[in-house]
């Protein structure tokens, strides 16, 4: 971490993206339990497949956790992350739009909030003053 002091800006968006992260957990842990069916034919398999989805959702949530903590204390490693995040972000919001996806959605409020989110950090965090921080 370098001398200088934390930029305000740095800290303003690791609490915007904490604050994504877990609107994104609560998402998903509603969806999961949406897709509990009490009338299956296979209540087993099916939730051992709700289980799983939960503990690679965990994990992920963890490793997002993690790289924010260090992107916070202004590990260079940890800006690459971040950027490559934001850089998703928006990709995944063009795929939808175009109607390219895996699984069909709508947008969501969420969605809008994280690609405002994307697009300031892909500009805020190649700012020299920022960049500066990070080196």
């Amino acid at each position: 971490m370098p001398n200088q002091p934390r930029p305000t800006g740095v800290t303003i968006t690791t609490l915007l993206m904490a604050l994504c992260l877990l609107a994104e957990l609560a998402e998903q842990v509603r969806y999961f339990y949406a897709l509990r069916n009490p009338y299956s034919s296979t209540p087993d398999i099916e939730g051992a497949l709700i289980i799983a989805a939960y503990l690679i959702l965990f994990l992920y949530k963890t490793i997002a956790a993690t790289v924010l903590s260090f992107y916070w204390r202004g590990r260079d490693w940890a800006l690459w992350f971040i950027l490559a995040e934001a850089a998703l972000t928006l990709s995944s919001l063009s795929r939808l739009s175009h109607g390219i996806s895996f699984a069909p959605q709508s947008l969501t409020p969420l969605m809008l909030i994280e690609a405002g989110l994307a697009v300031f950090l892909l500009y805020y965090l190649n700012t020299r003053s920022t960049r500066a921080w990070f080196n």
